[in-house]
């Protein structure tokens, strides 16, 4: 079992152009922000208007990367956030594909802050053309 992540000890990441085009899903689709807020509106700044919270899965049943649209929360004693991964999770994934996960399901998972400063060049994998 994991123990709760606090918000204020999240490692940050840059998305990439293509995983940005998740939040931007999420502002131009009529109700995908709608279950982010209706489930609580998980964030690790609670001043934001948007999910900062990106979450990779990484399992032999699961495979999930995009913005954590769900989790239980808490609040500190001292005013931090903490998240409970162990629980169910749900993911905003390309392609608007919602995905709820079994957090003590798969416990090779990492949780970061969006660093919201700039973005990442996608990365382009091409297979080298043949000829016959």
């Amino acid at each position: 079992m994991h123990s709760l992540l606090r918000a204020d000890t999240l490692e940050t990441c840059v998305l990439t152009r293509s995983q940005y085009n998740i939040i931007m899903d999420l502002k131009e689709i009529d109700g995908l922000r709608g279950i982010w807020e209706r489930m609580g509106r998980v964030r690790a700044n609670p001043a934001a208007n948007l999910p900062d919270l990106w979450l990779e899965v990484e399992t032999m049943e699961y495979m999930a990367e995009g913005l954590l649209l769900y989790c239980p929360m808490a609040t500190d004693p001292d005013g931090t956030t903490t998240f409970d991964l162990d629980n169910v999770l749900m993911i905003l994934g390309r392609y608007e594909d919602v995905t709820t996960i079994p957090g003590w399901l798969a416990p090779e998972r990492t949780l970061y802050r969006i660093d919201a400063s700039r973005l990442l060049p996608d990365e382009v994998e091409l297979d080298p053309v043949e000829y016959d």
